[in-house]
């Protein structure tokens, strides 16, 4: 996920990330030394989620944010299993839905 890669490099080179929720969408901009050096938006629900849960009022520093960057790989790892169970949830109920479309035909 190319969202993710852009959270990992954002996170290497700063020492806070601020993120605004705009309803469909998650803007997270990473601060150092008091400057905005990365912003971008995140579109995916599910990593959306992830991101606010992880934070306090849409801020994640301090020690807060060193154990979020410490423990960014298991984090990445959760994001890309719930993703994956998403979309296997997906496609296993549309496959169920044709099968029983195809029974009573």
């Amino acid at each position: 996920m190319n969202e993710l890669d852009k959270l990992r490099d954002g996170l290497m080179n700063s020492s806070i990330l601020l993120m605004k929720d705009y309803g469909n969408q998650l803007e997270c901009s990473f601060v150092r030394e008091g400057l905005v050096i990365r912003s971008f938006f995140i579109k995916d629900e599910i990593l959306a989620t992830a991101l606010k849960r992880s934070g306090v009022n849409g801020i994640i520093e301090g020690v807060n944010f060193e154990v979020f960057r410490n423990t960014f790989d298991s984090f990445s790892l959760r994001v890309k299993a719930k993703k994956l169970y998403s979309e296997l949830s997906a496609n296993l109920t549309y496959q169920t839905s044709s099968n029983a479309m195809a029974a009573t035909a």
